[in-house]
């Protein structure tokens, strides 16, 4: 059963400029703003011996990007995420991209070709994903959640588009001086 709605899942995907899935059987949103992040341990794609976790982020603000190479919107969004990067990283900020469903040459590529993205990258296989998307409530494509200094979640989804990314940073940044 879990195989057929992740196929579903991919057709959505092609047919919606937003992957969005919930239909498929979320009932309870318990990611929203004032909520903890959950707890999480990730292989970095571009050092496999070095595992990154929400401990490793203790202290400061950062974004949760959960997108994919074959994501149009997840694409749109990257020049916000750049700026993000270099406008508030020398402040501690930082960007963990997690992909979904790309092989490690797709991203390699990608990153060749596109957007050097110079900040933390992993990757998810067929084997994380149910797992992954149930623990981050992940119904749309792409999904930003943007994390502060004490593990809160400060902005979720569509909170983050465009250029209101910028400004929920700069305000997180703001309230804590």
């Amino acid at each position: 059963m879990q195989k057929s709605i992740s196929c579903f899942a991919l057709v959505v995907l092609v047919a919606s400029p937003t992957l969005s899935f919930a239909q498929i059987g979320k009932s309870e949103t318990r990611l929203q703003a004032g909520s903890p992040v959950p707890e999480f341990s990730f292989v970095s794609f571009d050092n496999p011996t070095v595992t990154i976790t929400n401990v490793d982020f203790e202290g400061q603000v950062y974004l949760l990007d959960f997108w994919g190479t074959w994501c149009a919107p997840c694409i749109e969004e990257m020049p916000y995420l750049e700026e993000a990067y270099a406008r508030f990283n020398e402040s501690g900020f930082e960007i963990l991209s997690i992909a979904f469903l790309d092989t490690r040459e797709e991203i390699e590529q990608f990153r060749e070709d596109n957007y050097p993205m110079p900040w933390l990258h992993t990757r998810m296989t067929w084997e994380d994903y149910s797992t992954i998307t149930d623990l981050f409530e992940v119904t749309r494509f792409p999904k930003p959640i943007l994390v502060d200094e004490d593990g809160i979640i400060l902005a979720i989804d569509e909170e983050l588009e465009g250029d209101k990314l910028l400004d929920v940073i700069d305000a997180a940044y703001e309230s804590a001086r």
